[in-house]
C-alpha cells in the first residue's frame, strides 16, 4: 500500500510539472507581431554567422502593421512586405521567406543570401 500511495505521488508530482512547462511554453499570439523592429543580427544563408557584423555599422528596421502589411529598410533601401502569421511568411519584391519568432526576435531570409534578424522594440 505504502509504495502504491508513493507511485500516484509521483505520477500526480509529474504531471503537474509537466502542466508547468507547458504553460511556459507559449506560443506567440497575432497580437505579438506587429510593431517596429531593429535590425540586430545577420547571418549567411546557409546559417554561419557574420562575425564582423557589429564592425560593419548597418543599421536596418522592419514594421509590421497589424493589417499583414509593413516595410524592411536595409543597405539604405526601402522595399514593401506583405506577412502571413498563420503560415510564417514574408513576402517582398516577389519573394516569399519563412520567418521564426522567438522571444521577441524575427529572424527571415528576405533575399536568400542572408538571414536577419530583428529584435522588436
Amino acid at each position: 500500500m505504502k509504495h502504491m500511495i508513493r507511485k500516484l505521488f509521483g505520477l500526480c508530482l509529474s504531471f503537474l510539472i509537466a502542466l508547468t512547462l507547458a504553460g511556459c511554453a507559449q506560443a506567440a499570439k497575432p497580437a505579438d507581431y506587429p510593431g517596429e523592429y531593429t535590425l540586430t543580427g545577420m547571418k549567411y544563408a546557409d546559417g554561419q554567422e557574420m562575425e564582423d557584423f557589429g564592425d560593419l555599422g548597418m543599421a536596418g528596421k522592419m514594421v509590421l502593421n497589424e493589417d499583414g502589411t509593413g516595410y524592411y529598410e536595409v543597405f539604405g533601401a526601402r522595399s514593401d512586405l506583405t506577412y502571413d502569421i498563420e503560415n510564417k511568411m514574408i513576402a517582398s519584391n516577389g519573394n516569399e521567406s519563412e520567418f521564426t519568432y522567438e522571444k521577441d526576435v524575427l529572424s527571415v531570409s528576405l533575399d536568400g543570401t542572408f538571414i536577419y534578424e530583428f529584435q522588436k522594440n
